[in-house]
């Protein structure tokens, strides 16, 4: 992939929240509809927000179907920070990072394994880290990557599919970066249209 995207709706917004979401696809899908367009996409890639997931499936209403998608990075960043912040026990510092650096291989093994072999891998993983003791990391790691936002891993991935969403991520933070919050709203759009007609 090259790593670009297109921009067709911008939404500035003080709340991430669910009612954020669902405007943003409904005005989005507004303007599809003047063009004679629909909103109908295959794929959405999220950060794994539960309001992200909740506006998708109030808006799409199970009437289209599309694959959840979740950013590989944001992923792996959340499962290392539980990782390291909650579920290791109390050990010493060359040991935690022995440990951490033997479960962060396996989850590479289980991130890039092909979906006839994911089971199994994961059979493998669950049983060894729970004869290690990482009880609690297992039932969080299972109920949060595992049971859902399993659109991390290959397995659930199509070729050819962006496995993160860092093209947006990295937008967004050069406008952040870009606009001091003393600068007028106007000049925010202003340098947003000025960005996109770039891209175009």
């Amino acid at each position: 992939m090259s790593g670009l995207f297109h921009p067709i709706t911008l939404c500035v917004t003080s709340k991430e929240n669910n009612r954020a979401y669902k405007f943003l696809l409904e005005t989005t899908g507004n303007f599809l509809s003047e063009l004679n367009c629909e909103l109908e996409p295959h794929f959405v890639m999220s950060d794994g927000a539960k309001s992200i997931s909740l506006a998708l499936d109030e808006f799409f209403n199970q009437e289209t179907e599309y694959q959840k998608l979740m950013c590989k990075f944001h992923a792996k960043s959340n499962i290392k920070k539980k990782l390291c912040t909650n579920y290791f026990p109390n050990m010493e510092k060359d040991i935690r990072l022995k440990a951490y650096h033997e479960i962060n291989f396996d989850i590479k093994i289980l991130e890039n394994a092909c979906k006839k072999e994911y089971s199994k891998f994961w059979e493998i993983f669950k049983e060894k880290w729970d004869q290690a003791g990482y009880k609690k990391f297992l039932k969080y790691f299972e109920e949060n990557w595992i049971l859902q936002n399993e659109g991390w891993t290959n397995a659930f991935r199509k070729p050819g599919i962006p496995s993160t969403n860092n093209a947006v991520e990295g937008f967004n933070n050069f406008m952040k970066i870009k606009q001091s919050r003393e600068e007028r709203i106007r000049n925010v759009f202003e340098n947003l249209l000025r960005y996109c007609f770039r891209k175009i």
